[in-house]
């Protein structure tokens, strides 16, 4: 039915442009999440644009023509999106929602200004100039709207009075020039902030960038051709980098090495300094800040773990911004007793919170996790406060940690179960560590609703380690040597899925 509204949608436009507009370039590329797409972009007048129809299966919503003011509405359970043939300013939820450009028809076909692909509706563009690529990236939890959604106000029309006849003349406003779209090799004139960002050093094994002051940094890897961008948010550049000729901050550093094939820089939309390291090929690498000698680094060759970065640089800090949240759920507490041991008679409620102490301090010393327990002695706690906990601080993954029990007493091995589709891919990620360190059978993945994966929001495990009635597995499960070995392949699955991704 949606496909149907949005073909109906479309023929009904044809009848709103008095003629069809031409692309620049009908050669870019677009990706979303890292795949590329079959949807073609196109550039108009240097200005880019995107398929209505993708637009519309990003956000999986309903179409509606009005061509009482040539106007479309768009429509799912959290948004109410209105816009006009004829306008640049579109209408979310109550609210404007600026695109630049009017909408286009290109060859027969609706096209939006890149600028709708906004992160009210979870999604990020990035516009590659280099390749002529955009790269689209949407949030894991989907539409992340910030007002709620109601109905949005009725424009009055578009007029423009002809000063030499008095007419007033219905028809599309006046765009001012604006600067270029994102790129990650933009050139603009840069700002006077602080602090300055005045050498990059290219070494065998790393490259330094030094500053005035710590530098605030973020980065991300972008593909065909392999590439690291850097940005210096709250910084400028030193004067060693302006184009003489241009007064701009923008320019190539060629580079003799093995990895690194040039190194690009220019101001990122007159805000902060972008650097784009060209690699030859995809390699590993790790950045790390080094705040008392106002340095960023960027490890060529290295996993972007704690402890490899450590063991090259025993003496340097790891600074990380923003530390993958994780929520460690030791199950059962207080009168909820849980399994009980058929050798030892000791319940479960103990074991599941010494195991999540092991695993909360190894996480504790990586910088590129923060840890938190949802009880730390032993108290019982409703399974939705669990839950509620994990989604109130906002957690990137919630493990809930427990040892089984079957009333056949000769029943071992190791389950791991998940809920949502989100979820999928860490608990597969993790089931696999934790069988491999465990060495105990594998009783598979599995798809249950448990009340604490059905209520958090982001990816959930609940882990059954192995089974406290079965004497073998609890010989095991008892000891520390079992324990740590079992927590520290959690982590590094956690490694490998959020850091090696």
């Amino acid at each position: 039915m949606k496909r149907i509204s949005i073909l109906l949608s479309v023929l009904l436009f044809l009848n709103v442009f008095p003629s069809m507009i031409f692309a620049d370039d009908s050669s870019i590329s677009l990706y979303v999440n890292g795949e590329k797409s079959n949807d073609s972009p196109q550039k108009i007048n240097g200005d880019l644009y995107i398929p209505f129809e993708f637009f519309i299966d990003e956000l999986d919503a309903e179409v509606e023509w009005k061509s009482s003011n040539n106007h479309v509405n768009i429509q799912n359970k959290q948004i109410n999106l209105d816009i006009y043939m004829d306008r640049s300013t579109a209408y979310l939820n109550g609210s404007t929602l600026e695109m630049k450009n009017t909408p286009k028809m290109i060859q027969g076909e609706v096209y939006l200004p890149i600028q709708i692909m906004s992160e009210d509706f979870g999604i990020k563009y990035i516009w590659d100039n280099f390749t002529q690529s955009i790269y689209v990236y949407k949030n894991k939890d989907g539409i992340q709207i910030s007002s709620s959604k109601r109905s949005n106000p009725e424009p009055e029309p578009l007029v423009e009075t002809n000063s030499s006849t008095g007419t007033q003349s219905t028809q599309s406003p006046e765009i001012k020039p604006e600067s270029n779209l994102t790129s990650d090799n933009i050139v603009l004139q840069t700002n006077a902030g602080d602090p300055t960002l005045y050498e990059i050093e290219v070494l065998e094994d790393e490259i330094v960038f030094q500053g005035s002051t710590p530098l605030d940094y973020s980065s991300f890897y972008l593909p065909e051709p392999d590439r690291i961008v850097i940005d210096f948010e709250k910084s400028s550049f030193g004067p060693a980098f302006m184009d003489q000729e241009s007064g701009t901050y923008n320019g190539v550093i060629e580079v003799d090495h093995p990895d690194v094939k040039s190194i690009r820089y220019a101001m990122f939309e007159d805000l902060y300094p972008r650097i784009v390291v060209d690699l030859h090929e995809n390699i590993e690498y790790s950045m790390i800040g080094i705040p008392e000698d106002n340095q960023v680094k960027v490890l060529l060759g290295v996993t972007n773990t704690a402890s490899q970065s450590n063991n090259n640089h025993p003496d340097e800090e790891i600074v990380v911004e923003d530390p993958f949240i994780i929520v460690i759920d030791p199950g059962h507490g207080g009168d909820d007793p849980g399994a009980t041991g058929s050798v030892s008679s000791r319940v479960e409620k103990h074991f599941t919170l010494e195991f999540a102490q092991k695993l909360y301090d190894l996480l504790d010393e990586d910088p590129y996790f923060q840890p938190y327990m949802t009880r730390n002695d032993d108290v019982e706690i409703e399974l939705d406060d669990r839950a509620a906990y994990a989604n109130e601080l906002g957690a990137d993954a919630f493990l809930s940690i427990h040892g089984n029990i079957h009333e056949k007493l000769n029943i071992s091995g190791t389950e791991t179960y998940y809920w949502s589709d989100q979820s999928y891919d860490l608990a597969q990620t993790i089931h696999g560590y934790v069988v491999e360190a465990a060495g105990l059978p594998d009783r598979e993945l599995r798809e249950v609703k448990y009340r604490v994966l059905d209520k958090t929001d982001m990816p959930a495990a609940l882990l059954e380690i192995g089974y406290l009635s079965t004497k073998h597995d609890e010989d095991l499960m008892l000891t520390d040597d079992f324990q740590n070995r079992v927590a520290e392949s959690i982590v590094e699955a956690l490694r490998d899925f959020y850091l090696n991704e």
